[in-house]
């Protein structure tokens, strides 16, 4: 799996990284927006994982490749992040900082959505 962290918290997310490419997967960092947006259109990214400040910058995505599954890093309140991002079809919210296990619960509930679609 191909997974996209746009994100500028590089170090803060280490092990949580490293425990996604313990388990096979590709992780490719995109530190800026137009780097975020050459590998999409380059590379066949499976999932993108970016912090929710740049929610205004995943609309204008989705709105060019409605089919992308994005999970956003964040600590807001459930209910206040229900409504920001309601009707975006965000696969999941994972912590600001997620822990490494984390990446366990990302990668089973991204195949539960693989399993679900037709091959």
């Amino acid at each position: 799996m191909k997974i996209l962290v746009f994100s500028k918290s590089f170090f803060e997310i280490a092990s949580f990284s490293r425990a996604l490419l313990k388990d096979g997967h590709v992780v490719i960092f995109a530190p800026t927006e137009i780097e975020a947006i050459t590998f999409m259109e380059e590379l066949k990214i499976d999932i993108l994982l970016c912090d929710d400040q740049k929610l205004a910058w995943v609309k204008r995505l989705l709105a060019r490749m409605p089919n992308i599954n994005i999970a956003l890093f964040s600590d807001i309140e459930e209910k206040v992040f229900h409504q920001m991002t309601e009707g975006l079809g965000i696969v999941t919210r994972l912590p600001q900082i997620p822990e490494k296990s984390e990446a366990g619960l990302l990668l089973e509930r991204l195949r539960r959505i693989s399993a679900l679609l037709p091959a």
